[in-house]
């Protein structure tokens, strides 16, 4: 690990960190947009899943276009217009103007991840790959907390303050944004479209003049997205990964777009409770996801995502028969859905980075994403309708019950990746569910 790759992981962490930042601090602008834009249930319902939505097409647009003109280019451009649509947000006057907004700021943080999984992917050397990737979602949960933080701080701005809010995500996806100005071109990406001398420079320059292409470890002409889409295996591996995704961040969106609302749905009702709630149930999924990572390249990637669904199906099944005002349940059952949900979530963001051949690599993670946020913009549509007509105890069941989905999905088909090259990994074929366990240094760059 150089310092380049400690500056290109941060970096590549922005986009999931501003995907936390935009969905949760929705929920805390939602108590003061509504009553001030005449918001119905309905709208408000669409407001909290119209980034969601967004996302679907951000994915499918953004991991294709990573793949056609490269990293570079595409993760500066969904960014810019993150920052223009936040600006604009605090000046709607109108319930479908916000939804319109959210809209296109959800294409452009579902644009940004497959793009940075990527880019994190091709640089970073083997043994370091899986934490790295799974500390990407880390930086959601960062980005929630901080929200929360500056959404309490705002929210002392007087009857404005929500307008604040909305604009608030314009500056840290500015700074990133300029930050991100000197990462050079993925290695990789450009020997995978035959530019090999461009290639070797990249290398060169980044890791010095002992750096050669064999260092890659990994073939000249990988497949393309219709080989891979062919590819009964590859098909298999997407499959999978829609399936656990979607069972982790179904449940975990809804509640983080509007715990507020279903913590009030649980008898807590003071002001400050939502504030106060999503603080502290983002900052023990940090904790969650940091535990986790510690075992990512010990135990390997199936243990890491299996044994955390138990309790998290446990927890939502606490929540959906804790009678009002049932203070201690609540506690116990945000806490251990927050902790566990963190160590869950590393795999959201390993998984597709190492499944998938250099060329369609962001393509199959940008599929990946556009099906399983529709899957979430769903979820979070119905919460705030469920709960207004079936009761909150009807919403939590129905996570549980999604989340023990993930579960068996997980037991059945998550693949070991644990200490394999990314040439290996992302090969045609079946996969283990065994860890491999590599002696061999790696190279400085990565494999």
């Amino acid at each position: 690990m150089s310092g380049f790759h400690w500056r290109i992981s941060a970096l590549s962490a922005g986009g999931p960190f501003l995907d936390g930042w935009v969905l949760s601090i929705i929920g805390i602008v939602l108590i003061q947009a509504e009553p001030a834009l005449g918001m119905s249930s309905f709208e408000s319902a669409l407001t909290g899943a119209s980034a969601l939505a967004g996302m679907f097409f951000g994915g499918l647009v953004g991991g294709y276009l990573c793949d056609v003109l490269g990293r570079k280019i595409t993760y500066t451009v969904d960014l810019v217009a993150l920052v223009v649509c936040s600006l604009l947000s605090a000046l709607v006057t109108e319930p479908w103007h916000l939804i319109a907004l959210r809209f296109v700021i959800g294409i452009a943080v579902g644009a940004d991840y497959p793009i940075a999984s990527s880019l994190l992917a091709e640089f970073v050397p083997r043994r370091r790959r899986g934490v790295l990737l799974a500390s990407l979602v880390t930086a959601w949960f960062v980005g929630s907390c901080l929200s929360y933080v500056v959404g309490y701080l705002l929210s002392g701005f007087g009857a404005n303050g929500w307008r604040w809010m909305l604009a608030s995500a314009a500056v840290p996806a500015l700074a990133i944004v300029l930050l991100r100005a000197g990462i050079p071109e993925s290695p990789r990406w450009l020997l995978s479209n035959g530019k090999r001398g461009k290639a070797e420079a990249v290398l060169r320059r980044v890791f010095g003049p002992q750096a050669h292409i064999e260092d890659l470890d990994e073939p000249e002409n990988p497949a393309k997205i219709s080989t891979v889409l062919r590819h009964r295996s590859y098909v298999g591996r997407i499959l999978f990964v829609i399936a656990f995704q979607s069972a982790q961040i179904i449940p975990l969106y809804a509640i983080y777009t509007y715990l507020p609302q279903m913590l009030s749905g649980l008898g807590f009702t003071d002001d400050g409770t939502g504030y106060v709630g999503g603080i502290l149930s983002s900052a023990i999924v940090l904790v969650g996801a940091v535990f986790g990572m510690f075992f990512m390249d010990r135990s390997g990637r199936r243990p890491v995502l299996i044994l955390p669904f138990i309790p998290m199906v446990g927890a939502l099944v606490l929540l959906g028969l804790a009678s009002e005002h049932n203070t201690t349940a609540v506690i116990i059952g945000f806490s251990v859905y927050s902790l566990f949900s963190g160590i869950t979530g590393l795999l959201v963001w390993s998984y597709p980075g190492e499944l998938f051949p250099t060329e369609a690599r962001s393509t199959a993670t940008g599929l990946i994403t556009s099906a399983t946020r529709i899957g979430a913009a769903a979820g979070t549509f119905l919460v705030p309708l469920a709960i207004s007509g079936l009761g909150i105890d009807f919403a939590m069941l129905a996570g549980a019950a999604i989340t023990a989905f993930g579960l068996l999905v997980s037991i059945l088909w998550a693949p070991e990746t644990k200490g394999r090259p990314l040439s290996e990994t992302s090969a045609p074929g079946r996969t283990t569910r065994k860890a491999t366990i590599r002696t061999n240094a790696d190279t400085t760059a990565s494999r």
